[in-house]
Parts: structure tokens; C-alpha cells; sequence
């Protein structure tokens, strides 16, 4: 390829010379040589009239050959950076959808309303009563499945519905069942349309097609966490009447962390979990306790307690009291004498006489985002 290039353009460089040499010996030095493309030759004239072929474009092709790319140029210069271009924005006029740069006072017209405008629709359905139920499955894990929900007022299979219809198709949901003030209520994630992974979830007051059966949906994880906690201790007592687990002692005297579980379930029930005082007392390496959530019936004020279980956990530093703790037991922490962090439940509304008495390292309470409680300790 190369080659017949080389001879291409040699030939052409003997040819172009020779043709001017030859038209020097029959012009005047007045005249001038004129080479143009016409008609697929390269032509030369020395009057503009009488045109005489040199080769025919073809022939020059030919000896091209199909690839003329030559090889890459050097980079260019970089160019300067541009203007930035100006914001948009768009207004919805009576008869117009308009656009103009933000700053400007004037809309211009973009597409006009009547061009996007549908067709008319059909009529909508005539309002519609009708007595439709909304099925509920409580889909209760294996760990919580003695968990009682027979009692249909508080715990109904269907739910009381908004009877006014816009179409015999949908249903408004005004009242889902939920479990506030129970042992079980932070493991409840809602209601959802499944128990699929991309499932929708379902809030009171929205509208449902017809027919349609809804699933209680919990975290199993954190419920069988619950139970691996337990695990901890050796000797616990139960209330059936109070389902309240009381735990007695430590299963392990010589752990350096721990965390008490929020709830204990057995084949009889679900039992809010609570710490017998002197259950610590030889927990002598212990450094850090986090309290879990507690519950006892809703008609108590008092939402959670422990007993004075951890006094002169003299190697403590760290506690955490977990959401819905609401009260602390007297003397609860007295004598924990390394104690320097304490974060407490927002939900926290009594402290118990002496809680944290003889804390000599105590400073500052937090909350459990880190705002102060109490300060100057």
C-alpha cells in the first residue's frame, strides 16, 4: 500500500512540473496555467477556454488503494472552558406549558395544552356501599406462637372498614390492630400486603382493593436474639398471672459484658423480663450493661423495672438503658464506684432513690443521643 502511494505521488510530482514546462514553451509570459478537477480528470489551461486532461481521478484512486487514514496527529491544544449554561424552569399557563431561564421576567410558550390534551374517558362507577372485610393473618413466629390473640376486640381477624366507596373496588382501612404496650411490641415491623421481601406496607386510612388479606409482619431475628440472651443466666422463676420472667442468677460470674433480654417465651406465654437483686453480686469483671426493653401490663404506669440487682459492681463503667425503660429501681447502681457512662432511655420518668449513689466517677447522664440528663453529678 505504502508503495503504490510512493508511486502515486512521484508520478504526480513529474507529471504537474512537466505539464507547466511544456505549456512555458507555447505561452507568452503573460499567460497563467489554471489546474481544476472537471469531468473525472485533473485538467490544465493556460487561456481559460482550451482545457487539456492530465489524469483521470480514477487512476489516481487506484493508486491510493481503499486506505488513505494516515496516522494520528498530535493532541491539540485543550480550549478554554465554556460559560456555564443558564437554569430553566417551567410554568403550566391556562392554555400553555412554558419555559424560561431563571432571572427572566417573560415565559415563552413551549407546547400548547390542547395538543397533549387525551381523549375524554369513560364515566367513573355510581357511589357505592358495601359491607367488605379485610382479612388479617398475625403470621406469628414459631417463638411467639402462644401469644394471645383471642381476643377478637383488641386483636380482631378483620378490621372495621370506611364504608363510603368511591367504586365497589375499594375499601378504606381506618383502625389495623397493633401491639403498643405489650411484651411483643418491638418486634412488630406492621402490616404488609405479604411476607415477601419487596412486599408493600399498609397504613391506617389507606384504600385497599377488595378482598384483600393483609400479614402482620415481625422481626424474628431480634425475637430469637431475645432467647439467646437468655441463655446467660441459670435460675428463673415465672408469674403466669403477671407474665413476668424474674431471673435469679448469672450463668457465668466471670463475663465482662452483658445484656439483659426484654422478653422470655416459653409454651405458656410471653413474659417481660425483670432482674432478682443479688443476681450481680459476684459479677465482679462485669464493665458493660445494657438494659433491654421492658414491659409489664399497659393498665401499669410503670413500664419497666429492676430490681437493685447490680449494687458494687465495683469494675462497671458503661450502662445503657434501651428504649421504654421507664423507671429504675432505688439503689439500683449504688456503689459502682468506676461508673463514668450511663446513657438512659428517652423514655425515662423515674429514677429511684439513690439509683446511682457512692458513683464517685460518675459526671454527666446522657440520653441515649447523648444529650445530658443530668450534669455536676
Amino acid at each position: 500500500m505504502k508503495k503504490k502511494f510512493l508511486t502515486f505521488i512521484l508520478s504526480f510530482c513529474l507529471i504537474i512540473p512537466a505539464m507547466f514546462m511544456l505549456s512555458a514553451c507555447s505561452t507568452t509570459e503573460d499567460d497563467n496555467v489554471q489546474v481544476r478537477v472537471q469531468d473525472g480528470y485533473v485538467q490544465w489551461s493556460s487561456d481559460d477556454s482550451d482545457w487539456k486532461n492530465v489524469i483521470t481521478i480514477d487512476e489516481i484512486l487506484d493508486a491510493i488503494g481503499d486506505d488513505i487514514t494516515g496516522p494520528q496527529g498530535d493532541q491539540g491544544l485543550q480550549g478554554e472552558q465554556g460559560i456555564d449554561g443558564k437554569q430553566v424552569e417551567f410554568n403550566i399557563s391556562v392554555t400553555h406549558i412554558q419555559w424560561r431561564y431563571v432571572g427572566d421576567s417573560t415565559w415563552t410558550n413551549l407546547i400548547a395544552l390542547e395538543d397533549i390534551k387525551g381523549e375524554k374517558g369513560d364515566d367513573g362507577q355510581n357511589y357505592v356501599e358495601q359491607d367488605i372485610t379485610l382479612t388479617l393473618d398475625y403470621n406469628l413466629p414459631q417463638a411467639l406462637s402462644m401469644f394471645d390473640i383471642t381476643n377478637t376486640t383488641k386483636y380482631p381477624t378483620s378490621v372495621e372498614l370506611n364504608r363510603r366507596w368511591y367504586n365497589s373496588d375499594i375499601i378504606g382501612i381506618w383502625s389495623l390492630p397493633d401491639f403498643v404496650n405489650t411484651a411483643v411490641e418491638p418486634f412488630f415491623k406492621g402490616w404488609f400486603t405479604g411476607v415477601g421481601i419487596n412486599e408493600r406496607q399498609i397504613y391506617n386510612k389507606e384504600y385497599l382493593p377488595t378482598d384483600t388479606k393483609i400479614y402482620a409482619i415481625w422481626d424474628t431475628e431480634e425475637i430469637y436474639r431475645q432467647l439467646e440472651l437468655m441463655e446467660q443466666f441459670d435460675n428463673y422463676s415465672l408469674d403466669t398471672s403477671n407474665k413476668r420472667c424474674v431471673i435469679e442468677s448469672l450463668k457465668d460470674e466471670s463475663l465482662t459484658t452483658c445484656e439483659t433480654p426484654s422478653i422470655f417465651v416459653d409454651n405458656t406465654g410471653v413474659y417481660s423480663v425483670y432482674i432478682k437483686e443479688g443476681c450481680f453480686d459476684n459479677a465482679v469483671n462485669l464493665e458493660t450493661l445494657t438494659l433491654g426493653s421492658n414491659f409489664v401490663s399497659a393498665s401499669n404506669s410503670i413500664s419497666a423495672s429492676y430490681a437493685p440487682a447490680f449494687e458494687n459492681c465495683v469494675n462497671l463503667t458503661k450502662v445503657v438503658v434501651k428504649d421504654n425503660v421507664k423507671y429504675l429501681d432505688a439503689n439500683l447502681f449504688s456503689g459502682c464506684s468506676s461508673l463514668t457512662n450511663v446513657r438512659l432511655s428517652s423514655q425515662m420518668r423515674t429514677l429511684g432513690s439513690m439509683v446511682f449513689a457512692y458513683c464517685s466517677s460518675l459526671k454527666t447522664i446522657y440520653d441515649l443521643l447523648f444529650t445530658p440528663f443530668f450534669n455536676n453529678i
